[in-house]
């Protein structure tokens, strides 16, 4: 089918679109993150792609600034993870999937990435961007 970007995403739209899988940015100890991401991972029709370590500060429990970014340091590890989900999510659209790709939370990571792992998120970017090429994403709009 197709891979949509959608800037909003609210509980309904998880709940009442059943043949709808939705993408979102996953930590790897699938913790925490904003409430809609918390949603999301309940639901079946899930497609979480894991780009950090994990969403809660941990700076404020050990005193340091570690907020659960993945960096460049252990970049080949990382990028099997990535690459890992980004084959699942290329499987789904291989069977002709409609993925919702909700873009305010990925550029909301994707730019914490880039300040943090300059080199991860370059070959993260031009990963995804042969997905995004292979099956180019349509905008839906939210109101």
């Amino acid at each position: 089918m197709a891979l949509y970007f959608q800037t909003d995403i609210n509980r309904n739209d998880i709940f009442m679109n059943d043949k709808v899988y939705f993408s979102y940015p996953e930590a790897e100890d699938r913790m925490g993150g904003p409430d809609i991401i918390r949603e999301i991972r309940n639901h079946s029709k899930k497609i979480p792609i894991r780009v950090r370590s994990s969403f809660i500060n941990l700076g404020e429990k050990y005193g340091t600034n570690y907020t659960g970014l993945w960096s460049d340091v252990h970049q080949e590890e990382k990028l099997i993870i990535f690459r890992e989900d980004l084959d699942k999510l290329k499987s789904y659209l291989d069977r002709n999937a409609l993925v919702c790709f909700f873009i305010t939370q990925w550029t909301d990571v994707l730019y914490e990435m880039e300040r943090k792992a300059p080199k991860l998120m370059d070959t993260i970017s031009e990963d995804a961007g042969r997905i995004f090429d292979m099956y180019p994403p349509k905008d839906i709009r939210s109101l």
